[in-house]
């Protein structure tokens, strides 16, 4: 769920900065205006998601060891971590 909620706020977040961006540069009489605008919001967009990504999943130091199953007088042996 929390993947979810970070996407939406990128998107969000992404289409603010599109609607605000091309209202300034059409305000400013620059051409492209919306071509910009869909720049930077994509851009936007992509860094948010990446770094909120690195942010919020987990970073679990997984220090387990797996012993393999064995073959000893016959009988299995099962694995174990350790």
């Amino acid at each position: 769920m929390q993947r979810y909620i970070i996407i939406l706020i990128c998107l969000l977040g992404s289409s603010v900065i599109f609607y605000l961006l091309s209202k300034i540069l059409k305000r400013l009489k620059i051409k492209n205006a919306n071509y910009f605008g869909l720049l930077t919001s994509v851009i936007f967009f992509i860094i948010t998601i990446m770094f909120s990504f690195l942010y919020f999943e987990p970073h679990n130091n997984i220090t387990l060891k797996y012993t393999p199953p064995k073959i000893i007088d016959g009988k299995i042996e099962k694995g174990k971590f350790n």
